[in-house]
């Protein structure tokens, strides 16, 4: 399930650079669907090693859950 979704929604979140430190499509919608069932953002974010606004950001990013 995670597979059909991640690719339905990879080209919208996939960032447009070659920067090295992007994060992955992956690793945005994991984040937004953990954040769906109810996980903190710092929690998050400790865990994954991303900043707080950073997980702000892929929340609001990832058409899958819109409210951060």
């Amino acid at each position: 399930m995670f597979v059909i979704l991640l690719n339905m929604i990879e080209d919208e979140i996939m960032h447009q650079t070659s920067r090295n430190d992007a994060i992955s499509p992956v690793i945005q919608t994991l984040v937004a669907l953990r954040y769906a069932t109810g996980a903190f953002q710092v929690v998050m974010g400790d865990l994954i090693h991303i900043h707080k606004p950073t997980v702000c950001w892929i929340i609001r990013r990832v058409p899958i859950y819109s409210n951060c």
